[in-house]
């Protein structure tokens, strides 16, 4: 087992540089061998090593428990052992999030509040495969199809080629105790069933499924990350400014047009983005559109350009009296004028009495009737599919009577007020 992890932090230089290690040690099997294993090559690497325990404050007296044991275990080996408690409950109540997210989210906070050069976490292959699963379960591209990876940031994981049975055979042949967490034993979470029913399942076909799988995984993390140095020569490629030309991303192939635009995006956001936002994304640089993307994040695609920008400002709504067949409006001014046998024309018959009639900006349930297609659509709907951004549909103007709309800015009369002898033009239209 020894000889695996040895190769694990040779190829993947775990260790270049670092000087101290921090081993994140909850107790279990699998941290208490990463605790084991790091004190037998101390002497291969020249590290200092500490411990550190995170009691998440959720198992009562079970918590205590493994704080204690932890703390007795370091004193044994003479190694100094920092212990916080984090109140994941709390944090996932304040935030509204899964008590595993929390949980997740916490710790990764802690690691990267230590002073070590590396901290050094348990995990495995099995844990490895079992991430990798859950993750082909609720969707997800090859990135996430590689599973945990050996390095993010200065947190490193050297037992990620070794089993959760390699890891109780090496303690048990040693007599090294570890304790056990009862809540693994449970269903309740997603990762526990998928340990307990679907790797077995997989194993009856093949018993070395793990190994095996493990070949696919790196396969995945190999193709990812040459697909991400691909999309990083796109993205320099197409820079311009504060955003990216448009042709070269909608050239690319689908694969790397996707990755493209998920480094755009990830590089701006806390957390990950989902792959139904990062499809909308792909739709709107091919059609044009803004999409949110974060709390106040929008992705933009318009013109010939896509960028990233906070919430744009939404142009208020507003309302301009028709006098004399014109309106002054923020948009422009609206002009009402006689024509012989006009096309797309109102009807001037209809629009009486003349006072009624106002030029404004769209209000929630206003209609627009087709003549040639014969159906009727809210405005919200005719913007969404023109694909008008939302801080710019109060500029689309409308001209109404008694408040139903007679005419729509790019889209003309409608269809209850159709004629051939009153055209309406917008003069001065504002850039």
């Amino acid at each position: 087992m020894i000889s695996k992890v040895v190769a694990t932090i040779e190829e993947e230089g775990l260790l270049c540089d670092v000087k101290s290690v921090c081993a994140a040690v909850s107790g279990g099997a699998d941290s208490v061998c990463l605790l084991e294993v790091l004190c037998e090559l101390q002497p291969r690497y020249g590290y200092t090593l500490e411990a550190l325990h995170l009691n998440h404050q959720l198992r009562g007296e079970e918590a205590l428990r493994d704080e204690t044991f932890v703390k007795a275990l370091c004193e044994k080996k003479r190694l100094p052992c920092r212990v916080l408690r984090l109140d994941v409950a709390s944090y996932a109540r304040k935030h509204k999030l899964g008590v595993e997210e929390a949980g997740r989210l916490l710790r990764y906070k802690a690691f990267l509040s230590s002073d070590c050069d590396a901290v050094a976490v348990a995990h495995t292959l099995s844990d490895r495969t079992e991430t990798a699963l859950f993750r082909l379960a609720r969707g997800t591209a090859v990135r996430g199809a590689a599973g945990i990876l050996p390095r993010r940031d200065k947190v490193i994981r050297p037992l990620l080629r070794v089993t959760r049975a390699e890891v109780e055979a090496y303690l048990t042949a040693r007599a090294i105790p570890w304790v056990h967490d009862e809540t693994n034993d449970l269903d309740d979470y997603s990762r526990n069933y998928i340990r307990h029913h679907i790797v077995p399942a997989f194993q009856t076909l093949n018993p070395a499924f793990e190994e095996t799988f493990s070949g696919f995984m790196d396969a995945a993390r190999e193709q990812a990350d040459y697909l991400s140095l691909c999309a990083e020569e796109l993205l320099q490629t197409a820079k311009i400014g504060d955003g990216w030309a448009k042709a070269p991303l909608q050239k690319a192939h689908p694969a790397l047009r996707r990755e493209a635009l998920r480094q755009i995006l990830s590089r701006q956001l806390e957390k990950d983005l989902t792959r139904k936002r990062l499809l909308l994304c792909v739709t709107a640089l091919q059609t044009g559109g803004a999409v949110q993307v974060g709390e106040d994040l929008f992705f933009f695609a318009s013109g010939d350009s896509v960028r990233l920008s906070a919430r744009p400002a939404v142009f208020p709504p507003w309302e301009a009296a028709v006098k004399d067949g014109v309106a002054v409006t923020p948009c422009g001014t609206l002009v009402l004028r006689r024509v012989e046998d006009g096309s797309g024309c109102l009807d001037s018959a209809k629009l009486t009495p003349e006072n009624a009639l106002c030029a404004r900006s769209r209000r929630e349930g206003d209609t627009f009737s087709f003549a040639s297609r014969g159906v009727t659509k809210t405005i919200k709907k005719l913007l969404n599919e023109a694909k008008i951004p939302l801080a710019d549909r109060n500029r689309v103007c409308l001209l109404s009577l008694d408040g139903a709309v007679v005419w729509a800015e790019g889209f003309g009369a409608d269809a209850r007020f159709a004629g051939t002898d009153l055209l309406v033009e917008i003069l001065q239209q504002p850039k």
